[in-house]
């Protein structure tokens, strides 16, 4: 089946088929499928159904019946070229198994799952991992109750930049490891209903989760170790306020949901030296603001002062480019002027 590179299953009676797992495997020259004729009422397995078929670009099975079916592990894994893909009359009320369902489905950007039922599912690991191309990713209607394996399940989504997972029931969970691993395009991520108190594996749980500025926690999650949260260069805040401000360490090490509760945000800062070349820092040597369009947008009052160096930094920057203005001389602390200097915060 190796070679092949068109099926024409119009008359193929499949109304007596029980198995269908590994129907299409390694089929990677397939590109012309036809089986919109397929009866698959009394199918129970899919596992690998279209494993490996590489030169396939679409897939329309909006005819098939699922009803029946309890393994759908690895149905469309290493489809790689998949840029269309129609699921959405899928009936999954009795699938236990979608490990790996999409795993390195990288040229699919849109993945509509809301009809999904998946109360009887217990492993997610890998169902979409390296879908690097998605972008739009409907999961409205997961119930992940039963679910005790997640991790990697979103690894290396890279270009995914919204995911809506306030949903998710994580009690059964055991397993996130890597969870949302390389997913380097979410800025948020709402995780309120997670309950961790199973897992015994979370590690890099937002390793490599880049553009991540907004994180909301829930009641009962749990860090399980000192490496799930990536290090970043700004400080995490509780969102409405500017302190007390943590590092990832310091959010993960004292995390707790029953006080703690709630959405964490990064914070723009910039930090700037007052010191005058490499003369010893004094509280009469220099001052600083930031300025835009030759208007004070950040006084010096408004900044924290390290006495220790003699830096001075401004917390909750809003994005932007900022002239930098400082007092002329130590004898002149009231006239600022611009440095010619300007710095650029992102979002």
């Amino acid at each position: 089946m190796s070679a092949l590179t068109s099926f024409d299953g119009t008359n193929l009676n499949t109304s007596n088929a029980t198995r269908m797992d590994d129907f299409f495997r390694n089929c990677k020259l397939l590109s012309n499928i036809n089986i919109s004729g397929f009866n698959t009422s009394n199918a129970t397995l899919m596992g690998n159904m279209f494993y490996s078929c590489e030169s396939l670009t679409s897939l329309d099975l909006s005819n098939f019946n699922t009803t029946n079916v309890t393994n759908m592990t690895g149905m469309f894994y290493m489809c790689k070229n998949l840029v269309s893909l129609n699921v959405t009359s899928f009936n999954t009320t009795n699938v236990t198994s979608m490990m790996e369902m999409f795993d390195s489905c990288d040229k699919l950007t849109t993945l509509d799952l809301s009809s999904f039922n998946t109360i009887n599912v217990t492993n997610m690991y890998c169902m979409f991992n390296k879908c690097t191309a998605l972008t739009n990713l409907n999961i409205s209607n997961f119930n992940t109750s039963s679910v005790t394996a997640f991790n990697y399940m979103f690894d290396e989504c890279s270009s995914l930049t919204t995911l809506d997972l306030s949903h998710f029931v994580t009690t059964s969970a055991t397993s996130m490891r890597q969870m949302f691993n390389g997913c380097e395009s979410l800025t948020s991520l709402d995780l309120s209903n997670f309950n961790t108190t199973n897992v015994t594996n979370m590690s890099k749980l937002f390793n490599n989760c880049s553009k991540l500025k907004s994180i909301t926690l829930g009641s009962y999650f749990i860090f399980q170790a000192q490496n799930e949260l990536d290090t970043y260069p700004t400080p995490w805040v509780k969102q409405g306020t500017t302190i007390p401000r943590y590092t990832s360490a310091e959010l993960m090490s004292i995390y707790d949901g029953s006080t703690m509760a709630g959405t964490y945000v990064r914070i723009n800062l910039v930090a700037i030296s007052l010191k005058k070349d490499n003369s010893a820092w004094s509280n009469s040597n220099m001052k600083a603001a930031l300025y835009q369009n030759g208007t004070e947008v950040y006084s010096y009052n408004q900044g924290e002062i390290s006495q220790v160096d003699g830096t001075i930094t401004w917390y909750d920057v809003a994005p932007g480019t900022y002239d930098i203005y400082s007092s002329k001389n130590s004898n002149d602390l009231s006239t600022l002027v611009d440095t010619g200097k300007d710095i650029v915060v992102s979002e």
